[in-house]
């Protein structure tokens, strides 16, 4: 008897126990499943996502030619206007100098054809940069190599990851937005300016370190702790990338041409111009400014913006390190400072967020 029900006792063990792994057996089935439909559900939101980012850089490319379309429109004057001083045209001689290049500087047929011969009836000089009121380029004109780096590089982020591995994306950015910026360098501000670069250097490396510190305070009550981890792969192409040309494509193009440009707009305006928009824009040009040249309104401008190019979240945080910068430019009097202060914040800031794991900071 003892044997028959130790036998029974057991058997009602193994019979326990059986039902114990079917049920883990079916937990760990619903837990691999509940993954899986997670792991989707990520992947389709991150693939709306990098659709929703490609529809807003789309959108904000159409609104930009609109308005610049409409700005065109309604400040159309006569761009080949002839300069005269003490009987010289200057515009006949002068070689092409806009972003847009050899189409104007080109010959017209063979080189004894009339229309490539100057006036008999007066006498012509090249154009020389130092020509008294010899003409630069309008604002207008270089706008295109300002803005390319910046459209390549948001367009190319815009890519899916489901078409290309985010990290080869940052790499794809990268060379693009160099490519950009390579290629308008002849027709953007130079970098250094009347003080010294070394000074501008530690300048820009002490204020980007700053910066880092105002962007984590000002940022932090907007978004929540953690955050996903980049993979090792994207995280330093992203660190790259964002270290090295869009330090330099956004200082050139907010700290340069949005707020140079709006100097002249405010001085205009000022000044009483019935088209102040037109005349900064056709009639103008950002190289005549001082370095370091700015007005209150120039400084807002330029900073909405470059708050504008970030998510809403971080619109405070921009609004902040964007006066910072324009102090810099102030200071400093170059781009240079700016461009070492944007890119030092970007790189600790990934280096920070890397330690501390505050992932959504980034």
């Amino acid at each position: 008897m003892a044997d028959s029900h130790a036998s029974h006792d057991i058997g009602q063990l193994d019979d326990g126990g059986v039902g114990a792994h079917a049920i883990v057996l079916s937990a760990t089935r619903d837990d691999a499943q509940r993954s899986g439909r997670e792991r989707r559900q990520a992947q389709a939101f991150g693939v709306a996502r990098e659709i929703g980012c490609a529809l807003r850089g789309l959108f904000e490319l159409t609104a930009v030619l609109a308005v610049l379309d409409r700005i065109d429109a309604l400040t159309e004057r006569a761009d080949e206007r002839i300069e005269t001083q003490q009987r010289f045209i200057v515009e006949e001689q002068r070689p092409n100098r806009s972003a847009v290049g050899f189409i104007h500087g080109a010959r017209i047929g063979p080189s004894g054809a009339p229309l490539n011969r100057a006036r008999p009836d007066r006498e012509t000089r090249p154009y020389d940069a130092r020509m008294a009121r010899a003409r630069k380029p309008s604002n207008w004109a270089v706008l295109f190599p300002y803005v390319l780096p910046y459209f390549l590089y948001v367009g190319v982020l815009s890519i899916p990851e489901s078409a290309l591995p985010r990290a080869w994306t940052y790499v794809l950015a990268w060379v693009a937005s160099a490519a950009g910026i390579a290629w308008g360098w002849r027709w953007t501000l130079a970098l250094t300016g009347p003080r010294s670069p070394f000074g501008s250097v530690l300048a820009g490396i002490a204020a980007g370190v700053f910066g880092t510190a105002l962007w984590i305070a000002i940022k932090s009550p907007f978004y929540d702790g953690g955050g996903e981890a980049y993979p090792p792969a994207e995280f330093w192409a992203r660190f790259a990338t964002s270290s090295t040309v869009v330090a330099i494509f956004e200082e050139k193009l907010f700290r340069g041409l949005v707020l140079l440009t709006a100097v002249q707009w405010d001085q205009a305006r000022r000044a009483g111009s019935k088209d102040p928009l037109g005349d900064a824009l056709h009639d103008h040009s950002i190289r005549d400014l001082a370095r370091g040249s700015w007005t209150p309104a120039a400084v807002a401008i330029s900073t909405i913006a470059f708050a504008a190019g970030h998510a809403p979240g971080e619109w405070p945080a921009a609004i902040a390190y964007g006066l910072l910068m324009a102090g810099l430019w102030i200071w400093r009097k170059d781009l240079l400072s700016c461009v070492v202060a944007h890119a030092t914040t970007n790189a600790t800031l990934a280096l920070w967020v890397l330690y501390s794991g505050q992932w959504t900071l980034w």
